[in-house]
């Protein structure tokens, strides 16, 4: 799982600095006076901005998610767990009483002779 978030971690943060490399060596080289050059840099940094909002914000759903799978499975197992324990203890009882019976009828036989 962990890897998971390292790989996407590493891919985000790669796309994002090259995206902003590409972006300024592409504005520094064009053919644009300062003001448009200024506009521009703000416009990519905004995209990029709410680039990284909407990856974290995707990332904060697919955990959440993902916890929410993990308490589910979670409490099934919890309940099959207890099904099986509640089935293990009246096996168990049952045992116990037929063993009381068979001890009780040895007694009693041992008595009678």
């Amino acid at each position: 799982m962990e890897q998971k978030y390292d790989y996407a971690k590493g891919l985000f943060i790669g796309a994002l600095v090259g995206g902003l490399i590409g972006s300024i060596t592409a504005l520094l080289y064009a053919s644009t006076s300062g003001k448009e050059l200024r506009k521009d840099i703000v416009k990519k940094v905004d995209e990029y901005y709410d680039d990284a909002e909407k990856f974290v914000s995707d990332a904060q759903e697919k955990a959440n998610n993902s916890m929410n799978d993990g308490k589910k499975i979670l409490h099934d197992a919890k309940i099959k767990i207890d099904s099986i324990v509640s089935s293990g203890k009246e096996v168990v009882t049952d045992e116990i009483d037929k063993l009381k019976t068979s001890l009780k009828a040895g007694v009693d036989a041992y008595k009678k002779t």
